[in-house]
């Protein structure tokens, strides 16, 4: 059979049709022409970006500063009474207790609102960060994961949810959940990655460090900023910044801008002093081997006197290694390390998922 190209005339459904294919690779590939990590950390007064790219480069992208109703929301869940059940549930009465919040979450997102109050005031720095590092890089992104402070009452739906908000893709990077049923990952333990501290050699193999004594060890883990002083004793389990404990003790009333605020200034340090020395007095089973020292105001010279004299007081004169070459956006290059490792890991379920899908009598096994 003899075709005469000439005179066919061509299907304009099939080239339409490879051109939609050829727009939507474009647009994939402008959208993250790198295949690049994104990484927040949401502290109390300002938020960190980071990214890191295939090869293990990792980079400081933006800054910004906080809403008063933003602070105004962490102070509120740093407090215990504002602590609720919430997904994964340890048993179905925790989950039966739960649904009318849940309920409410559900009808707000619906009409296009945010979750909760709580998500909306968290999703006002996601969205800033956003915004930020779209402008840095040039192009939109998809997803990113943020770490947060150690507060009772934030949970992973909160992130979830706030993510979701601004269009965003929230990617899950702790695998199980901590003592406290909760998959978020804590600002201290981002920062010891950013440090290249808790994480297996082999990044492709990121779970290699559950067996033996892996990456157990024991931190002391200091943020001082304008606004607060948060201090943690970390102890991490062979699966390093994966699974640990953080054990915090921190204050809204001891950032460096309070220090003038006393008429007794020598006051302000001395408590400064107390909150540095609470957690290792009132916690520590294993002494701390490495200590991390984050934060816009950690290079004070005042304040490194006094973190001195703390550190002498525990430590007499072994003193560990210290680690603060990067105190501002250390914990954002962590998060973004771990989304860089988060490729090779199984893509974890969100938490309400796990609780629908656990055996009734695993739950009932669980109940706390």
């Amino acid at each position: 059979m003899h075709l005469d190209f000439r005179t066919m005339k061509p299907d304009l459904s099939v080239i339409a049709y490879g051109i939609l294919w050829v727009c939507i690779g474009l647009t994939l590939a402008a959208e993250n022409p790198h295949g690049i990590g994104i990484g927040f950390d949401l502290k109390y007064s300002y938020g960190t970006a980071a990214l890191s790219y295939p090869n293990g480069t990792i980079k400081e992208i933006a800054r910004v500063n906080t809403t008063d109703e933003y602070q105004k929301t962490i102070r509120k869940l740093s407090f215990y009474a504002f602590t609720h059940n919430a997904p994964p549930y340890s048993s179905p009465a925790q989950r039966w207790r739960d649904w009318p919040r849940q309920k409410l979450r559900k009808f707000r997102k619906s009409v296009g609102r945010p979750a909760s109050e709580d998500v909306y005031q968290i999703s006002t720095l996601v969205q800033d960060l956003k915004r930020a590092t779209e402008e840095a890089l040039g192009f939109s992104i998809q997803a990113a994961s943020a770490a947060v402070p150690n507060l009772p009452a934030i949970y992973d739906e909160d992130l979830y949810d706030s993510f979701e908000y601004v269009g965003l893709e929230y990617i899950q990077l702790i695998p199980s959940p901590s003592y406290e049923q909760r998959f978020l990952l804590f600002e201290p333990f981002a920062a010891l990655a950013g440090h290249g501290l808790g994480l297996c050699p082999d990044v492709k193999d990121p779970m290699t460090c559950w067996e033996g004594n892996g990456c157990e060890e024991s931190y002391w883990v200091i943020d001082y900023t304008k606004s607060s002083l948060f201090v943690s004793y970390l102890r991490t389990f062979p699966a390093g910044v994966y699974s640990g404990i953080d054990l915090a003790k921190h204050s809204y009333f001891l950032g460096s801008d309070a220090r003038y605020n006393n008429t007794n200034e020598d006051f302000y340090w001395k408590e400064v002093n107390r909150i540095l020395l609470a957690p290792l007095f009132r916690w520590v089973c294993r002494e701390p081997s490495k200590i991390i020292i984050l934060g816009e105001s950690s290079t004070d010279e005042k304040f490194r006197e006094v973190f001195h004299n703390a550190s002498k007081t525990y430590f007499g004169d072994n003193v560990p290694p210290i680690f603060d070459e990067d105190p501002v956006y250390g914990s954002a290059k962590g998060v973004a390390e771990l989304v860089r490792r988060s490729v090779y890991l199984p893509k974890p379920e969100r938490p309400e998922s796990i609780a629908q899908n656990r055996p009734a009598g695993e739950q009932d096994s669980m109940e706390l």
